[in-house]
């Protein structure tokens, strides 16, 4: 399961990040950098993706420690299928629409992360601002982040969702730093590559979760869960 979480949360941000390259790639042009040298700019720009993933992988391990409550309380079956259909529905909203909504109240919250990146840049491009400012950008309302912290919350240990959470943030470097980087041409290409993927990944994260909920008695993939605490997973026929 660790090597699960750690592939398939790079693999699922390497696809999302034609999403992050649209969304958030502004705000890496925004910083203070333009008169920085090149190695520099690349330096402070990996510390600003190093907040974030920070970010995130405090999400992935706060949420983790929420499925835990629903897998000691013997809803596990229940709460795969419920996570994974919602994922599901994601998947066809992406690829209809173009994009995944942001709930209206969130948009409140991303006014209060905006006013406080603004008032964090008074203080330049030194590299603990830099930081601070990325590890607000991971708090920045995102559909593909919340889908994502979604799958995060079905594995069974808080650790592993961290660290699904962390390769989830680390799959979405290699664009925005070419974002940040100026490397447009590349942003541009991976973009129409990538994107089509996004509700694909989403798609099979779901139909994942909606397997193991049904207990089909597959191994690895619909494995018998236990229907009250104190079980274990049956992984093998």
């Amino acid at each position: 399961m660790v090597a699960l979480s750690i592939l398939s949360g790079f693999l699922i941000g390497a696809a999302g990040s034609a999403h992050c390259a649209g969304m958030c790639g502004p705000l890496c042009l925004a910083l203070p950098l333009h008169k920085n040298t090149r190695a520099s700019r690349f330096y402070k720009l990996a510390l600003y993706q190093l907040g974030r993933i920070v970010t995130y992988s405090i999400l992935g391990l706060t949420i983790g420690y929420i499925g835990t409550v629903f897998s000691f309380s013997g809803f596990s079956r229940g709460f795969s299928i419920l996570i994974g259909a919602a994922l599901a529905l994601g998947a066809l909203g992406y690829y209809y629409r173009k994009n995944i909504p942001t709930p209206f109240f969130l948009r409140f919250a991303f006014l209060g992360i905006q006013s406080q990146i603004a008032s964090i840049l008074k203080y330049g491009n030194k590299p603990p601002v830099v930081l601070a400012i990325g590890a607000l950008n991971g708090l920045l309302p995102c559909g593909l982040v919340y889908l994502a912290l979604l799958y995060g919350i079905s594995f069974s240990s808080p650790w592993q969702s961290m660290m699904f959470m962390a390769m989830f943030g680390l799959g979405t470097t290699p664009v925005m730093l070419a974002s940040g980087m100026g490397f447009f041409r590349f942003r541009a290409a991976i973009y129409s590559y990538l994107r089509p993927a996004i509700p694909v990944m989403i798609g099979l994260m779901g139909v994942a979760l909606l397997l193991r909920g049904l207990n089909l008695g597959i191994p690895f993939i619909s494995p018998f869960l236990p229907s009250f605490p104190g079980l274990p997973v049956d992984c093998h026929p």
